[in-house]
């Protein structure tokens, strides 16, 4: 419904090539949020996480602590744990590492942009 003003995304890369991905979906969330459109997404895609500029990221994880809640974006390039403010993550390195490919993903397709192939 193009009325709709909050659009629930749960993996929609999933069984998508990566041109698909790149070439229909990226643009079609990314005009969303142009619309002032709230787009809640769960992805494990680089091109999706990074490329669609999220204005707020939530990464959830476990450690020896138990489980903890993180929020940031991109343009602070900061995740700060919601229930201390101390514990905060970089929100590049973060992405790298848990982002499908992980670091040399990223670093492979840094590569490859910048050479114009």
């Amino acid at each position: 419904d193009k009325d709709a003003r909050v659009f629930i995304l749960d993996e929609p890369e999933l069984s998508m090539a990566n041109s698909y991905i790149d070439e229909v979906i990226r643009p079609k969330i990314t005009e969303l949020g142009k619309q002032k459109k709230t787009v809640i997404m769960a992805t494990h895609n680089a091109n999706l996480a990074v490329r669609t500029l999220p204005y707020k990221t939530m990464y959830r994880c476990h450690d020896e602590r138990g489980y903890n809640t993180y929020v940031g974006n991109p343009f602070t390039n900061q995740l700060t744990n919601i229930n201390d403010d101390s514990d905060t993550k970089d929100w590049k390195e973060t992405s790298m590492k848990i982002l499908e490919g992980g670091k040399e993903a990223f670093y492979d397709r840094e590569g490859i942009y910048e050479s114009g192939r």
